[in-house]
């Protein structure tokens, strides 16, 4: 008599495994390029008009957020279990590249400080948005069931 094992095969495993790491790297590359297509058609309003440094210091952060939330919704869109990993390490891996990123445009790194603060915050805000878009994602494919009484 075979007993049936609960566990899952090791390449279910590892594709769920790989599945939660390359959707959150994904959704972060492209919410990086959305941030930096976003910020050059600011720097062209900036360049325009005679903004002021606080409301540059606002937008920016904006954007941020904006990215976060892009990259979080990416990278836990469709993972059923474990969303708020996903979501989590999409904020954070997000945060890492902007860091990075700028920090080798502007040729030294940049305030370390900061960028544990900003990364605090992407995981926060990562979990959020996946743990609410995974809610939404499941209530949408969850069939309506029928409440009325049945008479017998």
């Amino acid at each position: 008599m075979k007993v049936k094992s609960k566990t899952k095969p090791n390449n279910e495993k590892n594709k769920e495994y790989r599945k939660l790491l390359l959707k959150p790297l994904k959704g972060s590359f492209v919410s990086l390029v959305f941030t930096l297509l976003a910020l050059l058609i600011f720097a062209l309003i900036v360049k325009q008009t005679n903004i002021g440094d606080p409301a540059i210091s606002v937008v920016n952060q904006i954007l941020k957020v904006l990215g976060i939330i892009f990259a979080a919704y990416l990278g836990s869109k469709g993972i059923e279990k474990r969303s708020f990993l996903s979501g989590g390490l999409s904020g954070l891996l997000y945060i890492t590249m902007c860091y990075l990123l700028f920090s080798l445009l502007d040729g030294k790194m940049g305030n370390f400080g900061l960028f544990v603060s900003d990364a605090l915050m992407s995981i926060v805000i990562g979990i959020i948005i996946a743990v609410v878009f995974s809610k939404i994602y499941l209530n949408k494919k969850k069939p309506k069931q029928d409440n009325t009484p049945q008479n017998i």
